[in-house]
């Protein structure tokens, strides 16, 4: 997961560079991760706006399937 840096840098009020790279190479990750997983997985994550928020929506879907499958 990358960690996404400021959009604007505040003390000079100009657009940060490093967003620009980052949201580049955490879409190429978004990408990867999506074409990765199975249909009825990945749908679940159609709509992230980052990587990171991806997995935290995959994390939640198998989380709640695992957890139904565990009770008896």
């Amino acid at each position: 997961m990358l960690l996404r840096p400021p959009v604007i840098l505040i003390e000079i009020g100009m657009p940060n560079p490093a967003y620009e790279a980052w949201y580049e190479k955490d879409h190429v990750c978004l990408g990867w991760l999506l074409s990765a997983l199975s249909k009825s997985v990945a749908s679940c994550a159609i709509g992230a706006s980052s990587s990171c928020d991806a997995c935290k929506t995959i994390e939640e879907y198998c989380g709640g399937h695992c957890r139904a499958q565990v009770q008896i």
